[in-house]
């Protein structure tokens, strides 16, 4: 066995002069390493010497892109994926949830460009834009691919949802690597926090990722053990209707999530959608008519609002007794809203203001972060 060991070494070592042996070394030893992620099921990752296998799965698609610097050698199996040499200098982003990653991770200087950069709430990184420094890229199903090709961003950060898939591979013709993203599918806020992970790989910066995300998760689990035992739990429900169709969160949504470990009864908990549930106003109201508490009601500032628009919500008893709640506290400059940024990094802000709004008595001093009492 130690005659074995020994030769072992020693092809490894003088592998650069005998190509065909090289190639069979990186394949029948190239062992890599699984990293765990807690959360998170819609990336995994692999590691082999200072390379990583990032997998990124989307409903039935996988997408495989090998991060390494230019220099590091690679398992042979590996050389069919996407390469991205890493740490990144220069991105382009297409959803607003992707930048709080950046921020914590002092990278936002690389951020280069933006569709639809309006919705930004950021203000380290509107200055950016004000200044120039980031450009603006038309609407994200139809990005501006002239102004992109300008921009030559070492990575396009996307993700696949109806007619962005066309754009995507059109990105990707034009030679720019195209990297998947697929939080959104995740069905609860600490998976999709756990996403810092992915943009840590992406940057060289994995032990700041785990220990920004190792904060997060710590946190959310010392106010997640304040409702565990609670036996009230107070009734809510969520929306507003648009057109003729109410859209409320469903029972294994982010947002139905929260309303659980916040230690409230969310009435639509027991159904099956991770999306949006699409009910009739006269359902809603059927079931949610006496409910305790009325959060998440889209942009509506105030009470007078939300009857002006359609006097039959004024019915519930939470609209009648002012228990109604929006998410709207922190707007940026250009109506970014900070709860669709920031919010998806730091599920333990949403949680504490939660708790603060369903069972004030256990987060006395609690100064609430995203979520507004309307008046």
């Amino acid at each position: 066995m130690r005659i074995l060991l020994t030769f072992t070494l020693f092809t490894f070592v003088f592998s650069t002069c005998q190509p065909v042996e090289k190639r069979q070394h990186t394949d029948s030893y190239a062992e890599a390493e699984q990293i765990p992620l807690r959360y998170a099921k819609r990336f995994q990752v692999q590691k082999y010497q200072q390379a990583y296998l990032l997998e990124v799965n989307q409903a039935s698609d996988t997408f495989r892109y090998v991060l390494a610097s230019a220099q590091e050698e690679i398992p042979d199996t590996w050389k069919n994926f996407t390469r991205i040499s890493t740490p990144l200098q220069s991105v382009v982003c297409t959803s607003t949830s992707h930048l709080p990653a950046l921020e914590y991770l002092g990278v936002a200087h690389t951020l280069v460009g933006f569709p639809q950069s309006v919705f930004i709430c950021s203000p380290l990184i509107r200055q950016r834009i004000d200044s120039g420094k980031v450009q603006e890229l038309g609407q994200r199903e139809g990005i501006n691919l002239e102004k992109l090709t300008l921009l030559q961003p070492e990575v396009l950060i996307g993700f696949s949802m109806g007619n962005e898939s066309n754009t995507l591979k059109k990105i990707e013709d034009l030679g720019i690597p195209v990297i998947r993203n697929a939080d959104f599918l995740e069905d609860s806020p600490l998976a999709r926090a756990e996403w810092i992970k992915f943009f840590g790989l992406l940057y060289g910066k994995s032990e700041e990722a785990d220990s920004i995300f190792q904060v997060i998760d710590s946190t959310y689990q010392s106010l997640l053990s304040l409702t565990k035992e609670i036996k009230e739990r107070p009734t809510v429900y969520s929306g507003v209707v648009y057109g003729d169709i109410w859209y409320t969160p469903g029972g294994k949504s982010w947002a139905a999530h929260f309303f659980k470990d916040a230690g409230a009864n969310y009435l639509w908990q027991d159904t099956d959608g991770q999306g949006s549930l699409s009910l009739s106003f006269e359902a809603v109201l059927a079931k949610a008519h006496q409910a305790d508490y009325w959060v998440g009601v889209a942009s509506f500032s105030s009470l007078q609002e939300i009857r002006e628009t359609e006097p039959r919500y004024a019915d519930f008893a939470a609209f009648k007794n002012q228990q109604v709640y929006s998410y709207n506290k922190r707007m940026g400059a250009t109506g970014g809203n900070d709860y669709l940024e920031t919010g998806y990094l730091r599920p333990d802000w949403i949680l504490a203001d939660l708790i603060y709004i369903f069972h004030p008595e256990l987060l006395p001093a609690h100064q609430s972060y995203f979520y507004q009492e309307l008046r």
